[in-house]
């Protein structure tokens, strides 16, 4: 088969590029040539040919030209529209696999898939589906929000009159406007099987218009490694971008509060005011920088415990997966994900933003590692159900056997 994969980015930038790569080598390795569509950038690995890009945007640049370029993409994306109608013209799909396309590339070029008659496959890593922010987040609050899920035309006025996006109501106006776009042209109707990654995800598909028949939940797999031992370790550990929604001021508060020392691994807009707040609570808080992904295992192997204080509704947590793969007990944000992950004894759950809640964990963790233990394997066993290679590959071959048969163009 011969399989058109698109997503805006194909820099090494984080979990959705990894998971990309993933697929593609699953693809690759069972004899299927897969063809890659993107934002240009001088970065990306591999290359794109010409005819597989379309031209770089920024969101962050200041000239207000490319601010109103940036939005026309995201409305419009009419150069997206032109580069696939050519690329189609050129060259025969039997499957599209679409990943991240909306701001960068425009989710306008769906409907062009769907009537030159290729099967997509929409892999969702967010809930923009159902929310123009597409974190159920509100950055101004700096809490959940889910009032686009909530009401029916929620997200037709929330994300203006809420600013949830930088605190703007121009920035939640364009919000509105390319969720407008989208569902005007019926992007994400336009998609044969929609991918989520969670139960909450699977509401905010159907709040976005996809039928619930199309949508699949496949969660990802991690990878089993050696056990580690995290009674030799006297630290606890975050690995994130350091930004408001993944809650690290929560953490350095229960620092502060336990005496219990960790060390933050990752970088950010947010390292600043973190650097400022350690300072003023005297918390034992070791801001390390970015780790590459190896080096991100290194790092659990000196841990106690791995802390997940996010305060929005995470969709999977690789990391968490990186910690089950280790044997190291977990201690996260009672939201999204994390609840699906560390329900039922897995590991253990404080109310999202209680630093006080988390403090006592962290201490608890310290003081009873029986009982960390029996949660590690509790992790563990479940993990080995539920989060296989095999059964990631496995559900992913359906969805392909299925449009594959149903498009005629053959088996896997």
């Amino acid at each position: 088969m011969r399989i058109l994969f698109v997503n805006k980015f194909w820099t090494p930038v984080g979990g959705v590029e990894e998971h990309c790569q993933q697929l593609i080598e699953m693809l690759e390795d069972e004899g299927h040539e897969v063809v890659r569509f993107g934002m240009e950038d001088p970065d990306n690995e591999p290359p794109l040919p010409a005819g597989q890009s379309v031209s770089a945007v920024s969101f962050h640049d200041p000239a207000l030209s490319e601010r109103l370029r940036s939005a026309s993409r995201a409305c419009l994306g009419r150069e997206t529209r032109v580069a696939m109608r050519k690329l189609l013209e050129r060259e025969r799909f039997d499957i599209a696999h679409v990943v991240h396309a909306y701001h960068q590339l425009g989710m306008t070029f769906l409907p062009i898939l769907r009537a030159a008659g290729v099967p997509i496959v929409m892999d969702l890593h967010d809930y923009k589906v159902g929310c123009p922010r597409y974190l159920l987040f509100n950055d101004r609050s700096k809490e959940i929000c889910t009032v686009c899920l909530d009401r029916r035309a929620g997200w037709i006025w929330a994300p203006a009159a809420r600013r949830c996006w930088n605190g703007s109501r121009v920035s939640g106006a364009l919000l509105t406007a390319e969720a407008l776009s989208a569902r005007l042209s019926r992007a994400y109707s336009a998609a044969d099987r929609v991918v989520v990654r969670n139960d909450l995800q699977v509401l905010a598909a159907e709040r976005g218009g996809v039928p619930s028949e199309k949508i699949r939940l496949i969660r990802s797999w991690f990878e089993e490694r050696p056990e580690l031992e995290p009674a030799a370790g006297r630290q606890m550990l975050f690995i994130g971008r350091l930004v408001k929604e993944k809650g690290v001021d929560t953490l350095i508060r229960a620092a502060a509060k336990s005496g219990i020392s960790v060390r933050v691994v990752g970088d950010g807009p947010q390292r600043p005011e973190l650097e400022r707040l350690i300072d003023a609570t005297g918390a034992a808080v070791e801001l390390a920088g970015r780790r590459n992904h190896d080096e991100v295992f290194d790092e659990l192997s000196h841990a106690r415990a791995l802390i997940v204080p996010s305060i929005w509704p995470e969709i999977f947590g690789l990391v968490i997966s990186e910690a089950f793969a280790g044997g190291i007990p977990v201690i996260g944000s009672d939201v999204g994900a994390i609840s699906e992950l560390l329900g039922e004894e897995r590991g253990y759950l404080f109310p999202v933003g209680d630093s006080d809640r988390l403090a006592n964990l962290m201490m608890r963790v310290m003081k009873r590692p029986d009982e960390a233990a029996e949660r590690v394997e509790n992790a563990l066993r479940y993990a080995r159900t539920h989060l296989t290679h095999e059964r990631w590959k496995h559900q992913y071959r359906e969805i392909y056997e299925e449009l594959s048969q149903t498009a005629d163009v053959g088996p896997l």
